[in-house]
């Protein structure tokens, strides 16, 4: 099979094919079939993810990014289906591929999924939006699926920061993931004088707590050099 009789025998043509001995006109791969070879006896079914439209093909197309296709013997690029929200999709695909952790995708029919952006994050795969991170939280770059928690002695005061904010000078916080700055409160080695104002210890004194209203002074054996001291030598 796959030739044809005439004085000799011809291969039959790229897009063609015959069903036995002694054929005489070749046949057209129909619609949804191909094939890239001479002298064949069959046609080929379009692959998931591609079509073959009209007759006498010898290859089939792909179908578009942001389109997919599990059907075989797919006749034209109609059969192909615009990918979900939260999903992409690259040319010849049989299906949709969720978008990844750190990335989101809010249309349907596209090719690639967007970076989380800064003060933003995606937690899940297949998400058609980005979250901003919360008070106390912050992202500086892009394409994450976390925030960053605010470290001790900083603040984050809003929602989809992009940095955290450092206590005044003399303050820390208690604990990390603060969103304020009345959560700043005087640090190891200063103290609130009565006229409210955040003074390191003089030499010769220490303060080890947060928060403290006054200083305490170098133990006998002990000594204290420089002010701003949380311990005693």
């Amino acid at each position: 099979p796959g030739f044809l009789v005439s004085i000799g025998c011809t291969p039959v043509p790229v897009g063609a094919f015959t069903t036995g001995y002694n054929s005489i006109i070749p046949e057209q791969c129909p619609p949804g079939t191909y094939q890239p070879e001479m002298g064949q006896s069959s046609c080929i079914g379009a692959s998931p993810g591609f079509y073959v439209e009209g007759s006498g093909n010898s290859e089939q197309t792909p179908c578009p990014s942001g389109t997919f296709s599990q059907a075989t013997l797919a006749l034209s690029a109609d059969q192909c289906i615009y990918t979900d929200p939260g999903n992409f999709s690259l040319p010849g695909s049989a299906t949709q591929t969720p978008c990844p952790e750190g990335e989101f995708q809010p249309l349907s029919g596209q090719s690639a999924c967007i970076p989380a952006s800064i003060g933003h994050y995606v937690d899940s795969s297949g998400s058609d939006h980005e979250d901003p991170c919360e008070a106390g939280t912050y992202q500086p770059g892009i394409g994450n699926s976390t925030c960053l928690l605010a470290d001790r002695g900083h603040f984050v005061g809003e929602q989809g920061s992009a940095v955290q904010e450092k206590c005044p000078s003399g303050t820390t916080t208690a604990n990390i993931l603060s969103t304020s700055p009345d959560q700043c409160i005087t640090a190891p080695g200063f103290f609130v004088n009565s006229s409210s104002e955040r003074l390191p210890c003089p030499p010769g004194t220490y303060q080890p707590e947060m928060g403290q209203s006054s200083c305490i002074g170098a133990s006998p054996g002990f000594y204290v050099e420089g002010s701003g001291n949380s311990e005693q030598t």
